[in-house]
């Protein structure tokens, strides 16, 4: 039996992002592994774009849990 049948969710991190962000995430992050920018400041960034959105309650709903 698949864990999503028992109530379990699983996710990477790539699948809920708006799509907005998608690109900045792969691009971000190869910032920091050429030490271009700081973990901090990517994080920071990540943050600020998303903020209004959490504050709002936009995005993509989780599926419901079933038995």
């Amino acid at each position: 039996m698949k864990d999503s049948a028992k109530g379990s969710n699983g996710f990477t991190t790539w699948t809920f992002w708006p799509g907005r962000h998608h690109s900045y995430l792969i691009e971000g992050i190869e910032q920091v592994w050429l030490n271009k920018i700081t973990t901090d400041a990517y994080l920071g960034h990540i943050q600020t774009a998303v903020q209004p959105g959490i504050e709002g309650r936009q995005g993509s709903p989780l599926p419901p849990r079933t038995a």
